[in-house]
């Protein structure tokens, strides 16, 4: 938290306005989240590496194409998540709920979930 505190005052003093700027938004963090712990012992972390590993993961599966935007490869994202707590997982079974799933199911859920992308209408256009 110290090195923290420094860097903001660092930032406080530069002779640049947008990284003074930048400092004082950041001065606020830290004496937020201060205030919602009970007590100095009480340790809390936060890391957005799960959230970006999981959707790096979906990027690496998407189409290439831009136009085709999210489609029902958006359901894989939970796929490679671990479920449940420490040595215990939990016990769902992905590959005994995959199984169950059909073709039919997933054009379903797309069309009731997903808006119709750039290509489909693009497509549709076209075609008259």
């Amino acid at each position: 938290m110290d090195i923290y505190i420094r860097h903001i005052n660092e930032c406080l003093n530069s002779k640049y306005q947008r990284v003074r700027q930048a400092g004082a938004n950041l001065s606020q963090y830290p004496l937020e989240e201060l205030c919602k712990l009970p007590d100095t012992e009480t340790c809390r972390n936060a890391s957005s590496d799960i959230i970006e590993s999981t959707f790096g993961k979906y990027k690496l599966r998407r189409s290439k194409n831009p136009l085709n935007g999210v489609t029902s490869c958006v359901l894989i994202l939970p796929l490679p998540t671990k479920m449940g707590a420490g040595d215990k997982p939990s016990q769902i079974s992905f590959k005994a709920s995959l199984e169950k799933v059909f073709m039919k199911d997933l054009t379903d859920w797309s069309k009731n979930n997903l808006t119709e992308n750039l290509a489909v209408k693009r497509r549709r256009r076209l075609a008259g």
